[in-house]
């Protein structure tokens, strides 16, 4: 029995044999093939969404999100600079972008990001626990202590 995700791309997939231009179904079908994980794939949707929307910032934050999967973190990073860009108020772009920085090794710019999407959105928690989780491994044993009771007091488990 084929998931729903596969449903789900056939129906945009034909939307998109009548439309080639329509970018919705496009981006629908780009977070489909994340879902499924087929980062190949979403990737190339959302570059078609980019193309004939330049100004879509979810389209740069789900392509910047298939890039980072895949381990291309720069190109993921360039993504959600876009997406940030676009949409400075974008607090799901500055987590990303953080994740993409801690995974570099860049803990800095990854704790900025990840302090940015919390003033945008004081109730991030998985904000909150990664950057517990740098304040932890650069031996901030309070900070990291604050974080992750922040992100459980929150929700997180």
């Amino acid at each position: 029995m084929p998931c729903e995700y596969d449903k789900t791309i056939t129906d945009y997939t034909l939307t998109i044999m009548f439309d080639p231009k329509d970018a919705e179904a496009y981006f629908n079908r780009g977070i489909a093939y994340g879902m499924k994980g087929d980062y190949n794939k979403a990737i190339s949707d959302h570059t078609i969404v980019i193309e004939l929307n330049p100004i879509d910032g979810e389209a740069y934050c789900n392509r910047g999100f298939a890039y980072a999967m895949k381990g291309a973190h720069e190109k993921a990073i360039s993504d959600y600079n876009n997406a940030i860009k676009l949409n400075p108020k974008d607090a799901k772009a500055y987590y990303n972008r953080g994740v993409s920085y801690g995974r570099k090794g860049e803990q800095e710019k990854a704790i900025s990001d990840f302090t940015e999407a919390i003033r945008l959105n004081p109730n991030y928690a998985k904000a909150y626990y990664n950057r517990g989780v740098i304040y932890y491994e650069e031996g901030e044993q309070e900070k990291a202590d604050a974080d992750f009771g922040k992100a459980q007091e929150l929700g997180l488990e």
